[in-house]
């Protein structure tokens, strides 16, 4: 019997704004950990090169949110990950809703409803609800923020304890030591200087204090016998695949 991994796909319908993306992944994360308790370690993620992910606040961001260890960012060629894909084909769906008698996607519940109605499996939709007042960086916070010198040219950082930025992400060597590294010595950036440069701890306080938990779409809108938070996929590597296909 071969076992099969799952993924899950959160998807995002949200302002690329920098604070609303990182909110969005810090309680995405929480949520499914919340429903895969014994996953304890989150060694890496990727994503591309857009501004809202590899600029100052991005990375310090990460540094704040206690899931993150490490991140590599893809380079311009690369093509589209599997987020964008599911995003692309979700734009028709959307579309026809819109166009409809009753279509109305002024808000976020309507969103999810209709997307949940044509899910493909690995996708979970869900939205964010404000819970309580929070606190976001203030305007002074965000100016006072001083730019990481060269922050665009770091396609890969790991940032447990500390912030180690490398030029570019080092397979071969990340294998050899079992952890995320780059080429060469990699820029450091401590913590102390992140406090006094590139303000931390508003970071820390924005992302942690800021009131938002997910929510679900209603039940009806899915498939009989799915569940709104849980929709899982096999996915194997290749060379997984090789291996079922000797052991049939």
């Amino acid at each position: 019997m071969t076992i099969l991994p799952c993924i899950s796909v959160p998807r995002s319908q949200c302002s690329q704004a920098v604070l609303c993306v990182y909110f969005f992944r810090y309680e995405e994360e929480k949520n499914f950990r919340k429903q895969h308790p014994w996953l304890v370690e989150n060694i890496g993620s990727m994503s591309d090169g857009a501004i809202n992910y590899l600029s100052t606040s991005p990375l310090v961001f990460d540094v704040v949110n206690p899931y993150v260890q490490a991140k590599c960012t893809s380079e311009a060629g690369e093509g589209k990950d599997a987020c964008d894909a599911d995003n692309g084909r979700a734009q028709s769906t959307l579309q026809r809703e819109k166009n409809s008698e009753q279509g109305d996607l002024c808000d976020a519940a309507r969103h999810a409803e209709t997307l949940d109605r044509d899910r493909a499996p690995g996708t979970v939709n869900s939205q964010m609800e404000k819970t309580g007042s929070g606190k976001s960086m203030t305007d002074k916070n965000k100016a006072d923020t001083n730019a990481i010198p060269d922050v665009r040219t770091y396609h890969c950082y790991t940032c447990k304890n500390e912030l180690r930025a490398y030029e570019f992400f080092s397979r071969r060597l990340s294998e050899d030591a079992r952890r995320v590294v780059g080429y060469g010595k990699g820029h450091v950036i401590t913590k102390d200087e992140l406090e006094k440069k590139h303000q931390l701890e508003a970071h820390r306080v924005s992302l942690h204090g800021g009131g938002m938990s997910v929510a679900w779409a209603q039940p009806s809108a899915l498939p009989s016998g799915q569940e709104p938070g849980y929709n899982p996929v096999g996915h194997l590597s290749r060379n997984q695949k090789s291996l079922s296909l000797i052991h049939i």
